[in-house]
């Protein structure tokens, strides 16, 4: 086998790297295994052929290597001579675009997830592909957890052949590069930026903004349409030691919480949230203090939101509810571009009385 035509990988644990002649033993020795091999393609030999790996290596993989195919051998970093696994990409979808596989000894550790995520962003990033297309045996939990943890879609089931004969249909599953990067920006997101208008500051909110959003949450017109009364300074530190963590607490959402403040005055003028969910779609919420209504302050605000969603967490839809005695709140999503998808009819109870929302949405392109 000639030179490395592969760049090499570095994750937390393992190391990804070409296939060399001298890593042909621990191939052999946790490849050629029925319950690795199993649920793989019918296309692979059982009984597993001697000089086998050697001839696939050769045959099928060096002539194409860093051209059209990629094979990454996969190895811990503590034993980075010992193969124990690899990741294989290639760019003619039949239909899907790549395989694994990993020894029995190193199931159940993370490690595949681990080593795929390189391989993604390679793929996405350098190798041009604006798709990839994934494909397990119905019935292959551990490959099926692998795409649902690395954000690939399910598209549907087809007629399959595997090695073990009982696996007769595979699941077809499909990740985008703009669904990748949707992903990763989700799961490593930690810092809520400063936005700015031409009349405001949008601060994140932190714990110092507890008493000035006291102040500002005191008064009770605020709250005609809201299921909440004017916190206290206790009520109101917990929510913004909450809001300043960005996540919700179960880590389905990333939470963001703006205290809009007019640069003239030094006030808060708006509070501005937004809670962001893993598919790109964004809930988001806001009040506008009666000193700063009817002045396009609420406009302001969501314009600078929705480019910021847009452009630097890759949503591509935002989602209001509103009270559908709400008429301003229905004005200005209809001023937006949102238009009205649901009526959810006894959303809620509050203040003696039943609340109908509609529902409205944008997409933001």
């Amino acid at each position: 086998m000639s030179k490395s035509k592969l760049p090499i990988f570095k994750t937390a644990r393992l190391l990804l790297k070409e296939v060399t002649s001298a890593d042909i033993p621990s191939y052999e020795k946790y490849f050629v295994d029925y319950e690795v091999i199993n649920q793989l393609s019918a296309a692979v030999p059982w009984p597993y052929p001697k000089n086998g790996i050697v001839e696939f290596l050769d045959k099928f993989i060096s002539p194409d290597q860093g051209k059209t195919q990629w094979l990454w051998g996969i190895f811990e970093k503590e034993n980075p001579n010992i193969l124990i696994g690899v990741v294989h990409l290639w760019q003619n979808g039949r239909p899907e675009n790549r395989g694994f596989w990993l020894g029995k000894a190193f199931w159940g550790k993370g490690y595949m997830t681990e080593a795929v995520t390189p391989v993604m962003d390679y793929a996405f990033n350098e190798l041009g592909f604006e798709k990839l297309v994934f494909a397990n045996a119905v019935g292959n939990e551990k490959s099926r957890r692998v795409k649902v943890k690395t954000g690939a879609r399910l598209i549907g089931v087809k007629p399959g052949k595997f090695v073990n004969p009982k696996y007769t249909e595979h699941e077809i599953w499909e990740l985008t590069k703009k669904e990748w990067i949707r992903k990763k920006i989700f799961n490593e997101f930690t810092e809520q930026p400063v936005l700015s208008t031409s009349r405001l500051v949008l601060e994140p909110i932190t714990e110092k903004h507890a008493k000035e959003l006291v102040e500002f949450f005191s008064d009770n017109e605020l709250h005609h349409f809201v299921p909440f009364e004017p916190p206290t300074l206790e009520q109101q530190t917990k929510r913004c030691i909450q809001w300043a963590k960005r996540r919700s607490p179960d880590g389905t959402e990333i939470w963001l919480n703006w205290a809009a403040r007019d640069n003239q005055s030094g006030k808060i003028a708006a509070h501005i949230q937004a809670g962001v969910k893993e598919d790109g779609i964004a809930s988001i919420g806001y009040v506008v203090g009666r000193k700063f209504q009817r002045i396009g302050i609420a406009t302001e605000c969501l314009e600078a939101l929705f480019k910021y969603l847009r452009d630097s967490l890759c949503v591509h839809e935002v989602r209001v509810w509103s009270d559908t005695r709400n008429e301003a709140s229905h004005r200005l999503a209809k001023k937006m571009g949102m238009i009205q998808i649901e009526l959810i009819k006894n959303a809620d109870s509050f203040k003696g009385s039943s609340s109908d929302e509609y529902v409205f949405s944008k997409e933001l392109r």
